[in-house]
């Protein structure tokens, strides 16, 4: 884990790098983009936006709604031409369905960067039993596709795809939570089964993002349909108050990708 002064020069080199591709697409009228932001790394992009200090920006990513996203600068407007998103969508798949092995999301991750592929060209990973969807910088696609066989003990074949599956974009049945109160470090402990203490703590190294952006008031309350981001744990959408109990304790829902 990185301490606060490895975290702050590492915000001022994703500043930098952000402000050059910026003035870069503007004097060159070209599209310029990043590799595949954190949501850290894209509220940076934000917050750099609303202060005028970068161009409009536009997140592209595996599916809508992506944790992982290129940041884009430039319009077709400003360029003159379509825009393409590089980014391919890999499917991962057993070679012998009846001995493969459910993949997950460590796993697949792992596995990627073990042939040496860095994480920043790696998007979204979503497992779907012994399948897995990968999205990828397309510069690195046939790479990947050649060179990843195995994945723990499954021998695995991967293969480009035009557009992912409709039952892997469904949302996870919703999650019953008792809390008591709408506040969002309440449910950020209750999701994840923290202790109020080690939810505070996730605030103060700044690893909880609402809706893209990150916040630190550990005491601001939720809206229906808010996505929240923990780095490290991973996210979900607040559904809203089901009831109150007796003991003014409240039942609320959410969809959680773990």
């Amino acid at each position: 884990m990185k301490n606060g002064a490895a975290e702050s020069e590492d915000r001022l080199l994703i500043e930098k790098r952000l402000k050059e591709l910026s003035d870069r697409s503007f004097s060159r009228g070209i599209f310029t983009e990043t590799e595949f932001l954190t949501p850290a790394s894209q509220a940076i992009a934000l917050r750099l936006q609303n202060s005028g200090e970068i161009h409009p920006v536009t997140f592209f990513g595996l599916f809508p709604n992506a944790e992982r996203n290129i940041a884009v600068f430039g319009s077709e407007k400003e360029t003159g031409y379509t825009y393409d998103p590089p980014i391919d969508c890999l499917a991962i798949e057993p070679l012998s369905e009846k001995f493969g092995e459910e993949l997950h999301h460590r796993d697949v991750l792992g596995a990627i960067l073990s042939l040496g592929v860095r994480r920043e060209s790696i998007g979204d990973i979503l497992p779907d039993g012994k399948t897995a969807y990968v999205a990828v910088l397309r510069i690195l696609s046939p790479f990947i596709q050649e060179n990843l066989k195995r994945i723990r003990h499954t021998d695995v074949a991967v293969t480009a795809i035009t557009s992912l599956p409709e039952i892997v974009l469904k949302e996870p049945d919703p999650s019953e939570f008792f809390v008591s109160s709408q506040r969002i470090d309440c449910l950020v402990a209750a999701v994840w089964h923290l202790s109020r203490s080690d939810a505070k703590e996730l605030f103060d190294k700044e690893r909880i993002f609402l809706n893209s952006s990150l916040i630190k008031d550990p005491a601001a309350s939720l809206k229906t349909g808010d996505m929240i981001s923990v780095r490290g744990f991973g996210r979900f959408r607040y559904l809203g108050t089901e009831k109150e109990t007796k003991k003014h304790r409240l039942l609320i829902k959410a969809t959680v990708w773990r």
